[in-house]
């Protein structure tokens, strides 16, 4: 079994092995893509019955309070 490199010298934390700038700038648009993927999903009415599941969930165990919690 082969076994990543590490440097010499390590500052005590776990290594991490070195990214390139291309790879991080690909990274970096596929976690775009992911997001803007995100935001597309579901339409409004499956948003508003998460949220009132939301409001339900946590407003059963509320401490009584004066403040609403989704005004």
């Amino acid at each position: 079994m082969a076994t990543i490199p590490t440097p010499a010298t390590t500052s005590g934390g776990p290594y991490v092995p070195r990214v390139s700038d291309e790879e991080q700038a690909q990274r970096a648009q596929a976690l775009v893509a992911l997001l803007d993927s995100w935001e597309t999903e579901g339409d409004e009415q499956e948003q508003r019955e998460t949220m009132d599941v939301l409001r339900q969930a946590f407003g059963k165990d509320r401490v009584a309070s004066s403040r609403k919690l989704f005004p």
